[in-house]
């Protein structure tokens, strides 16, 4: 009786070992717990096509692969002190965005982040404390930390004046932070970073605009058409 088993198990063996063989590692990284994305994927989730920006244990973190929408960062009529915390879009996306784009099942494997949002170095620009979300927009450092770092953002260097004279940066990492709009046309996106401060209020938001460019000092938080990518950290 042993001595069956024995060949039994040494059969599952051989057999698996062939499979190896000729299908691949693959085959052998899948049979030990290998995550099921990987960095780089694209994945269809809720309707929506995803990019995966980072793996941490039993979750990825993912992106939209384009501009989902276009909205306006906070609804406010005036310039008023809004931060992430506080402003409309926040809590747009954690609500209605999410309830309308994905099921039941779906919801429940999307998990809740705390985010810590950093101040803008180049204007020392506050931007409240730590938030819990499900759905959340990008920093600054987050786009740097997961599309490449040229050292700019660390540096204060600016090397495009760009319009009004915002202050923008571009380096090797452009063609890879541009993302379109409805097809193939290329749209700013939003980050949840403050740009300036204008006249002591938090009234300008950061962006990746049409060319990559990371634009530092942002525009107003209530320009109505501003790209939208969300992101947020999925259960496998």
């Amino acid at each position: 009786m042993i001595k069956q088993r024995g060949i039994y198990v040494l059969a599952i063996l051989i057999g698996f070992l062939l499979a190896v063989l000729f299908l691949g590692t693959s085959v052998l990284l899948d049979f030990i717990g290998r995550p099921p994305h990987a960095v780089g994927d694209v994945i269809s989730f809720g309707g929506h096509n995803w990019r995966v920006l980072d793996v941490q244990d039993d979750r990825a973190l993912l992106l939209s692969e384009q501009i989902l929408e276009q909205r306006a960062f906070d609804d406010a009529s005036s310039l008023e002190r809004i931060t992430w915390e506080t402003s409309s879009l926040r809590y747009y996306l954690n609500n209605e965005f999410i309830n309308n784009t994905f099921t039941n099942e779906e919801r429940v494997r999307i998990a809740e982040t705390r985010l810590f949002n950093n101040p803008n170095s180049w204007f020392e620009s506050d931007y409240g404390g730590v938030t819990y979300d499900m759905i959340f927009l990008l920093s600054i450092n987050e786009v740097i930390q997961y599309f490449g770092d040229s050292g700019m953002f660390a540096s204060r260097e600016s090397n495009i004046p760009g319009v009004m004279g915002r202050r923008i940066f571009s380096d090797r990492y452009n063609n890879a932070r541009v993302a379109t709009w409805e097809g193939d046309q290329p749209f700013i996106w939003l980050l949840r970073s403050p740009g300036q401060a204008s006249g002591g209020q938090r009234s300008y938001v950061t962006h990746v605009n049409e060319a990559g460019h990371i634009v530092v000092e942002g525009v107003p938080l209530i320009v109505s058409n501003g790209g939208i990518r969300p992101a947020f950290w999925l259960y496998f």
